[in-house]
């Protein structure tokens, strides 16, 4: 990232002692920088924006963090879980429908999904609610959804290839 006179610079065309100087003129002649009050500065990476509300300091490179709220990251994490759990069950709701109005069985592979779907989101917002700071909110597992009988069968097709 390029400062110059403490702000950050974008090398599109500038003014600098009067004279206007064409957009990648900066990119061209690393030899003026300095002359130009050109600097580098290699920013530090950003902190993970679940936990913290980050802004940089442009002149440095370094983030300036203020923690999350904690009600409020379990709140969203929450809300993720249940996010994730609508979404892998909403692609097999018609089997679940159908199966209430044919009384056609909706296959155990599938039961057995949703029913897994619907457990891990409990244990997900279980853990979460459990976590009593950060740390251990970082540690709550929020991965390791089942996996349904349509992508296991990709899966071990791909795999037997």
């Amino acid at each position: 990232m390029l400062i110059q006179n403490g702000k950050q610079f974008r090398d599109n065309g500038f003014k600098h002692n009067n004279v206007q100087y064409p957009a990648n003129y900066a990119a061209q002649h690393r030899d003026e920088w300095e002359k130009l009050g050109i600097t580098e500065v290699i920013p530090d990476p950003q902190p993970d924006p679940r936990w913290s509300v980050s802004t940089m300091d442009w002149k440095t490179g370094k983030w300036i963090s203020e923690p999350r709220d904690l009600g409020e990251v379990k709140e969203r994490l929450v809300r993720e879980a249940k996010q994730s759990a609508f979404s892998l069950l909403a692609p097999s709701d018609w089997r679940a429908i159908k199966e209430s109005e044919t009384s056609e069985p909706v296959g155990e592979g599938w039961r057995e999904f949703r029913d897994g779907v619907r457990t891990r989101c409990n244990e997900m917002e279980e853990s979460v609610e459990k976590a009593a700071d950060r740390d251990a909110l970082k540690a709550a597992d929020t991965g390791n959804w089942p996996e349904s009988p349509d992508a296991k069968a990709a899966r071990e097709e791909r795999e037997g290839e």
